[in-house]
């Protein structure tokens, strides 16, 4: 992918492939967009590290895998304290597995926290 012909080429013949394959691991068309031209910006980007080009689509799947983890790891779920749709206070929850968390006094975490 030396030039932005090549690039445009690129875009054209597997844009709709590795959106598929985003919208497969994230499940939000609107996401799914963002990062699919997120992984076509960054394989742009660090066009010279491909060292194979026979390699280029298993390159971009690749590429579409970290972005998306990149963005799974950062998202955060709000959840209300209440239960309640729409509730006043609402706390961050972060999208990890619960058994990483040590929470003190033996409490439990809210079970709010396990839907993704």
């Amino acid at each position: 992918m030396a030039n932005a012909d090549e690039a445009s080429a690129l875009f054209r013949t597997d844009h709709d492939r590795i959106y598929r394959y985003v919208l497969s691991l994230v499940h939000n068309p609107s996401e799914a967009d963002d990062l699919t031209q997120g992984t076509f910006l960054r394989a742009y980007s660090h066009r010279d590290s491909l060292r194979d080009p026979n390699a280029i689509r298993g390159w971009l799947y690749r590429i579409a895998t970290r972005v998306c983890l990149d963005h799974l790891r950062q998202r955060v779920a709000l959840v209300s304290l209440d239960g309640e749709e729409g509730a006043s206070q609402l706390i961050r929850c972060p999208l990890r597995p619960l058994r990483r968390w040590k929470l003190p006094n033996g409490r439990k975490p809210l079970p709010a926290c396990n839907a993704a």
